[in-house]
């Protein structure tokens, strides 16, 4: 699912982070999102919660696109999200403090994202 993540990502048109993300239930994908530079509210709503230096310019992350439409997720839901560097490796993607307070929302017990040495998982209490 990262790869499918990171390959979503390059729908991306922000031109230094290229961000995919996938929600998934029982091995179903039920939702996917990816960065874009189009600004949207919920994500200035959330950005209140990031570092004051970050919080201008409200374009939407990966994991805001992928969550923006959802009202109920499924319990024990894991979200992928995916990032590859210039050379098509993977690289760091862990969601700032904005997306994990969305996250949190959810029933997303679980997130797993690409480092440059490869991938980590979180689990997230509810």
């Amino acid at each position: 699912m990262l790869q499918k993540a990171a390959a979503l990502g390059q729908l991306s048109d922000v031109p230094t982070y290229k961000i995919g993300a996938i929600l998934v239930f029982r091995k179903s994908i039920i939702a996917t999102g990816f960065n874009k530079r189009k600004s949207h509210p919920l994500q200035q709503k959330y950005n209140q919660y990031r570092e004051e230096h970050k919080r201008q310019g409200n374009f939407i992350h990966a994991e805001i696109d992928c969550l923006k439409n959802l009202r109920d997720v499924p319990k024990d839901s894991t979200l992928f999200i995916g990032r590859k560097d210039k050379l098509g490796n993977p690289a760091m993607c862990r969601p700032c403090q904005a997306c994990l307070c969305l996250i949190s929302l959810h029933n997303i017990t679980e997130i797993v994202y690409n480092t440059p040495n490869g991938y980590a998982i979180e689990h997230l209490e509810r």
